[in-house]
């Protein structure tokens, strides 16, 4: 799902951008979640019960909060991260990033908020 910003026009009423704001909400929590959901399985199929048990057992250099914020899509992953990231889930760049939504495998590129 791509989830970029999404789109008003100075013809449209109160109701209208108030409307198009709250789908737009909507679409990222269920983003998010979707996202959320993915990583736990996959932490489940390595071996893992939690992200805190993740972060400690690999020691990955963040908190098991700010992991889930970037697996939620919340906060974007830092570029030098993702390596590290991929090697530790036993993934590819391109599944890992496909995945969360930051990449489409046809070739088009993906623009987190």
């Amino acid at each position: 799902m791509t989830l970029i910003r999404p789109v008003v026009s100075p013809e449209m009423s109160h109701e209208q951008i108030h409307d198009t704001y709250q789908n737009h909400w909507q679409q990222r929590q269920t983003q998010a979640q979707t996202n959320y959901n993915w990583f736990k399985e996959r932490l489940k199929h390595l071996g893992y019960k939690s992200i805190a048990q993740f972060v400690r057992e690999t020691n990955y250099p963040v908190t098991s909060g700010t992991l889930a914020n970037y697996i939620r899509g919340y906060v974007p992953i830092p570029m030098y991260q993702i390596n590290t990231l991929c090697h530790t889930l036993k993934l590819t760049p391109n599944v890992l990033l496909s995945e969360l939504g930051y990449y489409d495998p046809r070739g088009q590129e993906i623009v987190p908020l």
